[in-house]
């Protein structure tokens, strides 16, 4: 994947503003895929794009390493298929930042991943958080803090 954003992702912002004028001075909002595969993050697009996918999970200690910007209530983001294109618009909703072993079944069905349930949350998540972790040193632990954001698709192009 490169860093060139592909020329849909500002086509679908451009088609955005026109129809919701009150965004015409709004930036472009970052876009992104979910995931670390072309499989995750094709997947991961449809099940977004569908309304079956409406949170995502972060790691805290992560955005700090990275020095990312934690999601806040208002926030757009474009997502994108694993070739960069994008597939719609989502505005954040909410967001808690709570420790792993607080994240519930509810929760874990927002997620709309695999069988939706907190057991395959966890075992997905830990997998994840413990290879992103250690890339920087850090050690995943029952009590470390997850941002969890709720989301909404805002905008798509069939």
């Amino acid at each position: 994947m490169t860093d060139q954003i592909h020329s849909s992702v500002p086509a679908m912002w451009f088609s955005f503003v026109a129809e919701n004028i009150e965004f015409s001075h709004a930036p472009m909002p970052d876009s992104y895929h979910f995931g670390i595969t072309k499989k995750d993050a094709d997947t991961t697009a449809m099940l977004v794009k569908a309304g079956i996918k409406t949170a995502t999970s972060g790691a805290f200690a992560s955005y700090l390493h990275y020095q990312a910007p934690v999601p806040a209530e208002g926030d757009f983001a474009i997502i994108t298929n694993w070739e960069g294109e994008a597939q719609c618009i989502i505005r954040t909703t909410e967001v808690e930042i709570l420790p792993y072993n607080e994240i519930t079944e509810d929760y874990a069905v927002k997620e709309g991943e695999g069988d939706q349930s907190l057991a395959y949350w966890k075992t997905m998540h830990w997998d994840f958080f413990s290879k992103d972790l250690t890339s920087f040193g850090e050690v995943p632990s029952e009590d470390m803090m997850v941002v969890c954001e709720e989301f909404e698709v805002i905008f798509s192009i069939n």
